[in-house]
């Protein structure tokens, strides 16, 4: 046999156990991404249905269902000339109590901070009316941007009957105005962005409830 040959044959071999190896990988990657996710995602639901439970403790329970999901899914159209079209609707779940009856909505909202996205759970009363928000996911910057997941902060929207939001930097003189975080405004109007949308969306499912 030909030298040449050979070294053709060690080539071909060397490509298929390599060939072999890959999709052995692939498999076992698959089938541990196939185990790990729905665990993950589990866990991050009752983080999130914990949230909503400290927003909303009058509520025994938080479900779905598909006019709420058909809502969520065409989110974009239902804020189109809102001016909150910068806001994505993630979801968006009842409040319900241990009856079933419908006690509100919280909601799933992400915004773009300074830094990176910012995603804010927000709950509102079946009158439409905030009762609460929390900060979701925050990778602003410590000591500015952060401190927006704190009390401080999010205790300026609770149970507010107001019809939109807006920030200010000179001490909030009325329960429509948020007094920004000093240094992190851009995070402070991101936050405000996402419960603006999330009661512009409330109201839309109240009106067409």
């Amino acid at each position: 046999m030909k030298k040449h040959d050979m070294d053709v044959k060690k080539i071909i071999r060397g490509a298929l156990v390599l060939l072999v190896i890959c999709l052995v990988s692939g498999f076992l990657l698959g089938a541990a991404y196939g185990v790990t996710n729905p665990i993950i995602e589990a866990r991050e639901l009752a983080e999130k249905v914990a949230t909503y439970q400290a927003i909303f403790p009058e509520a025994a329970d938080f479900r779905e269902d598909d006019q709420l999901n058909e809502y969520v899914a065409n989110y974009e159209e239902i804020l189109a000339g809102s001016g909150f079209e910068a806001a994505t609707i993630n979801e968006c779940l009842y409040a319900v109590d241990a009856s079933g009856n419908i006690l509100g909505y919280c909601m799933s909202i992400t915004t773009t901070g300074s830094q990176d996205a910012l995603t804010t759970g927000v709950c509102y009363g079946a009158d439409g009316i905030l009762v609460g928000i929390s900060v979701l996911k925050n990778n602003e910057t410590v000591g500015l941007g952060q401190r927006a997941s704190e009390e401080s902060f999010t205790s300026q929207f609770s149970n507010k009957d107001v019809d939109r939001f807006t920030v200010t930097k000179r001490g909030a003189s009325s329960d429509a105005e948020i007094e920004a975080i000093s240094g992190a405004t851009i995070t402070s109007n991101a936050v405000v962005l996402a419960v603006n949308a999330g009661m512009y969306f409330a109201d839309y499912i109240i009106a067409n409830s």
